[in-house]
């Protein structure tokens, strides 16, 4: 039994309110192979599965760690389950058998089971080779196009619950509010659009998500409904009214108006060169 674990093992037994905890089992070159949910002396127990043994035999031993007390078993299995799934997307073989837990897979955590998960990691410090091999083994996870139909389908679901939409929403009318963020992200973008192949990617996305009557039938419905709000229609015509005030607008509407009028006025080279090409 490792120090670490014996004073993990102490912290439980003295603590009242702690008595149930998620560990992890790590090879001898410190790469973790198993996280588990325990209460009591279940850190170092070696009772586990063939494929467990196995590893274990192989490589000459583990290492234990505690990674997280809770006073609940609910909490604990939750807390399990979320580190089985990210572990799995950065790519570490784990000889879990099952996604953790011993409730549906799937199941959403509580917002109290979030905070207590978000507090119990807030302190935790990674050293940079850590970060280096995280970084490749995201890296190489999102080459598998299974994890990232996954994960689009996972950000997708939450992106389509009601509250995550209002935080959305809220945070990012708070930050365009701050001092100077409008002008950083105009910045930004002029930056990133200054790249011809972005440009040209972005084009055929755009072009290609527009090419389905599904879409356009979509997007004609969402501006009808945006512009039914009179909130959004006065919030446009007060943006096209200060367009329309600036200098620079006007000066490019006036170039853009004389190349039309003279576009029409003098169609004639255009219609000339037509007909000798015919010839």
């Amino acid at each position: 039994m490792t120090q670490n674990s014996e004073h993990a093992l102490a912290k439980v037994s003295s603590s009242k309110g702690v008595q149930f905890y998620t560990y992890a089992h790590y090879r001898p070159d410190n790469r973790v192979f198993y996280i588990g949910k325990g209460k009591g002396r279940r850190l170092n127990d070696v009772n586990r599965g063939a494929h467990w043994k196995s590893v274990v035999t192989k490589d000459g031993g583990f290492r234990a760690e505690v990674l997280a007390y809770w006073p609940t078993e609910e909490e604990a299995f939750t807390h399990e389950k979320f580190l089985i799934s990210c572990f799995r997307e950065l790519g570490h073989p784990l000889v879990n058998l099952t996604d953790g837990g011993d409730g549906p897979a799937g199941w959403v955590p509580s917002d109290e089971t979030r905070k207590r998960m978000s507090i119990a990691f807030s302190g935790r410090k990674y050293s940079d080779a850590t970060k280096a091999k995280q970084r490749v083994a995201t890296a190489a996870s999102w080459g598998d196009p299974e994890i990232r139909t996954k994960r689009a389908l996972g950000i997708k679901q939450a992106h389509s619950r009601p509250e995550v939409k209002v935080k959305k929403a809220a945070s990012a009318i708070a930050a365009l509010l701050k001092p100077g963020a409008r002008e950083r992200i105009r910045a930004a973008a002029l930056k990133v659009w200054a790249d011809p192949n972005l440009r040209a990617r972005h084009s055929v996305i755009i072009k290609n998500a527009h090419a389905s009557p599904e879409a356009r039938a979509k997007i004609s419905a969402n501006t009808k409904l945006a512009l039914a709000s009179p909130e959004v229609r006065a919030r446009m015509s007060a943006s096209i009214t200060a367009a329309q005030s600036s200098a620079e607008y006007r000066a490019r509407m006036s170039v853009a108006v004389k190349a039309a009028i003279a576009a029409k006025k003098n169609p004639q080279p255009q219609m000339l060169k037509g007909a000798l090409n015919e010839q």
